[in-house]
């Protein structure tokens, strides 16, 4: 097909997105082709089951199956999203089942499954598999994080935060707790459980083996806390 009539049709899939998108007078004004709740849906929907295109999120409690939209960030944007969601720029909801993607920023309470961000994602709790961009805050983790930038780190600051699984960060990786494997330029944890890899690993407290130049375990006797090349605790 040409390349100018699918320019086209894009328009015109999107023109009712934009007609029907998001006010503040009409917060809930949407065009549902089936019944109104399910079916493909152009506007703000607060529920929907189907295919969804929006302009703007905003005061959505629930979308099933598909979700597509040009921005969706603020306090009062998706409360939960069960399958697909992808928006052009930013992502914001309490809680994510299934896929989400933004090239700015990735942000959930809660997510299930798989996540994809260009700069940045956040996260209070993820189940499944982060692949973030520049910066990724996650406060708890179960599964992998792989941050393509610079930066990978969960919330240290409480000591409930905790990673269990892998955490790749191409630079640094800052962790509280961490029971698994850390690959990063700089590994640096409060308490760690597993096997860290890099080229400068620091720890208070390991129970596990550092790998890199120079590696630092704080629960180690004096004269093997720093070591080069490889460090390790495998008792209590």
């Amino acid at each position: 097909m040409p390349k100018p009539c699918i320019l086209i049709l894009l328009l015109i899939c999107l023109y009712p997105a934009l007609s029907y998108g998001n006010t503040d007078s009409l917060p809930a004004k949407y065009l549902s082709l089936g019944s109104r709740k399910a079916g493909i849906c152009f506007g703000n929907s607060p529920e929907y089951t189907g295919f969804r295109f929006n302009a703007v999120n905003k005061h959505v409690r629930r979308v099933n199956i598909f979700d597509f939209t040009l921005w969706n960030a603020g306090d009062d944007t998706v409360q939960t999203s069960n399958g697909i969601a992808i928006s052009a720029t930013i992502i914001s909801q309490y809680k994510s089942n299934g896929i989400t993607i933004a090239p700015l920023v990735n942000a959930a309470a809660r997510v299930n499954g798989l996540t994809l961000s260009g700069i940045a994602s956040a996260s209070g709790r993820m189940n499944g598999v982060a692949l973030g961009g520049m910066i990724n805050y996650i406060d708890t983790i179960n599964g992998v994080l792989v941050g393509v930038g610079a930066i990978s780190f969960t919330n240290n600051t409480r000591p409930t935060s905790v990673a269990n699984g892998l955490v790749v960060g191409p630079s640094f990786i800052r962790m509280g707790r961490v029971n698994g494997i850390t690959l990063a330029a700089i590994n640096e944890s409060d308490a760690h459980t597993g096997l860290a890899l890099g080229v400068y690993n620091k720890s208070r407290k390991l129970r596990g083996v550092q790998i890199g130049l120079f590696n630092i375990v704080e629960n180690n006797p004096r004269g093997l806390q720093r070591l080069p090349f490889i460090n390790m605790h495998l008792g209590k």
